[in-house]
């Protein structure tokens, strides 16, 4: 009786293990897949757009220091959309900034 009870856990012991690797490769294989990457990306890419944006909302129609992967901006925002902001420099000069290369905003 023993002995069968002995096998029977080593049986079950060895199916376990052969479960645990099966979730571990198909865990794997999901992870590292385009599919999952392209969401991971949209998902950060539209949470750093949202906080940007909601701060960019607060500045509407106030002047601004942006800072940006290419360098630094000042203005006035006037217009704010789901992914950019409007920036009026001079009365000549308009900028798109998106919220994707914005670092920081704060007020002038």
């Amino acid at each position: 009786m023993r002995l069968e009870t002995n096998r029977s856990i080593t049986a079950m012991n060895r199916k376990l293990d052969a479960l645990r690797a099966g979730i571990r490769r198909d865990l794997r294989r999901e992870l590292y897949s385009q599919k999952f990457s392209s969401f991971v990306g949209r998902a950060v890419e539209n949470a750093h757009n949202a906080q940007f944006r909601d701060i960019a909302r607060q500045y509407v129609n106030k002047s601004v220091v942006v800072t940006t992967t290419a360098g630094t901006v000042s203005g006035t925002v006037i217009r704010v959309a789901d992914d950019f902001m409007a920036i009026q420099e001079t009365r000549a000069s308009q900028l798109l900034v998106p919220f994707r290369s914005t670092a920081s905003i704060r007020p002038l």
